[in-house]
């Protein structure tokens, strides 16, 4: 299942940066088209790079799964700037057009996360459930409870 939802926010991405990458051409020539396009796959390829390693620690253990969330984090952050750099040398691009392609799919990563994962998640639902009911046994209100109330 996560599997399907990491290909499907691949797709949504590569649409995404093919429309930054149109609009840049548009506004900057051919060289601001291609910068974005190298912004679009930095973002790309990190966060299927991330998606696919997560769907393979899914289910595990809790500690190996936070714990393997916080390796993928920094893997994703140090694979992100070596493809900038990557892209800055060998490419040349303009950052104004890269960094728009990349924060187009970051953009995009954190909508499918918020709208696909978070909310749809039995188990994050169920830890919320249960840390409320504790927060609740012990007398502590927060902001998200007294929305429900």
């Amino acid at each position: 299942m996560m599997r399907t939802e990491a290909y499907r926010l691949a797709g949504w991405q590569l649409l995404v940066t093919l429309l930054i990458a149109t609009v840049m051409g548009l506004l900057g020539g051919s060289n601001w088209a291609v910068s974005a396009v190298a912004g679009g796959c930095i973002g790309f390829v990190t966060n299927l790079w991330q998606a696919l390693r997560m769907a393979r620690i899914a289910g595990s253990a809790p500690e190996r799964f936070l714990s393997g969330l916080y390796l993928s984090e920094l893997i994703k952050a140090v694979l992100t700037v070596a493809l900038f750099i990557f892209a800055i040398k060998v490419f040349q691009v303009q950052l104004v057009p890269t960094i728009a392609g990349y924060g187009a799919c970051f953009v995009v990563h954190l909508l499918a996360v918020r709208r696909n994962f978070l909310p749809a998640d039995p188990a994050v639902l169920e830890a919320n459930r249960i840390a409320r009911e504790e927060r609740a046994r012990l007398g502590i209100v927060d902001d998200d409870d007294r929305d429900e109330i």
